[in-house]
């Protein structure tokens, strides 16, 4: 498997490991209310770029995490430039909140890379907001091939009360991609095209949201569970406002549930 692949894992497996541990995200404990995130990659080729990303959406805020992946046959000098290239990321020319540098359980010549740049990291500067993983070999029979295979060494150390990313910077830093994982059989390439008509058609026209409707049963389950919940965002799994948002809802209730 190439670099890239296991990178795509990777950042697709932090999405989900963050979104149900957020201590391991906030400096300052698990943010109110719910936030949404999601692993994508950065558009244009604007050095340095990171092998990942997640995009974080809490509130009114947008934050970014750069994902720096490395192989075993990157040896150990791939740890150290790993550091470098992390700092690079949250660097002001850059923009990023933070960083997450994600790195094997161990190296012939070392047992625990990960409790080491742990160690450094807050030796040199413990206010840095790098996150450090290491992984075991991923099971490729997974729909998520590195679930319960990434350890947490330290947490990534955001700032719920920064104002999140410098738009101007993220303005260069857009995703123009979607990624999804399934399993074989689970899904067909009509869903994919469904999915995808719907973003193009949002993208182009002004932002819609879906007009459903709900069975009452429903609605009554939601109140039960959440009473200030909005079951368009409740049920859709999704608490943003940005077309990734929108276009999820749209989909969902459209062609999954179809309450449309």
């Amino acid at each position: 498997m190439s670099h890239d692949i296991y990178a795509n894992w990777a950042t697709t497996e932090l999405a989900r490991l963050l979104k149900s541990n957020p201590t391991q995200c906030f400096r300052n404990g698990a943010p109110d209310g719910e936030y949404s995130i999601f692993a994508n990659r950065e558009s244009g080729r604007i050095w340095p770029i990171p092998d990942g990303r997640l995009s974080l959406d809490l509130q009114s805020n947008r934050f970014e995490i750069a994902i720096e992946f490395k192989r075993t046959n990157e040896g150990l000098h791939g740890i150290l430039t790993a550091i470098g290239q992390s700092e690079a990321y949250i660097h002001e020319s850059k923009g990023y909140n933070a960083s997450i540098i994600v790195i094997p359980e161990l190296y012939d010549t070392h047992n625990s890379p990960g409790r080491y740049l742990s160690q450094l990291i807050n030796y040199v500067n413990p206010d840095l907001p790098i996150g450090i993983y290491t992984y075991k070999n991923p099971d490729t029979s997974l729909a998520s091939p590195f679930n319960d295979r990434l350890i947490c060494y330290r947490n990534v150390g955001l700032d719920i009360d920064h104002s999140g990313a410098d738009t101007s910077i993220r303005r260069h830093q857009r995703s123009n991609t979607q990624w999804a994982h399934l399993r074989e059989g689970s899904s067909e390439a009509h869903a994919f095209y469904r999915y995808l008509q719907t973003a193009k058609r949002l993208a182009i026209e002004n932002l819609e949201e879906p007009s459903v409707n709900f069975p009452t049963q429903l609605l009554e389950a939601v109140n039960r569970r959440d009473q200030s919940a909005n079951p368009l965002k409740y049920l859709s799994n999704s608490v943003g406002d940005i077309l990734h948002d929108v276009a999820w809802r749209n989909f969902w209730f459209g062609y999954v549930l179809n309450l449309m």
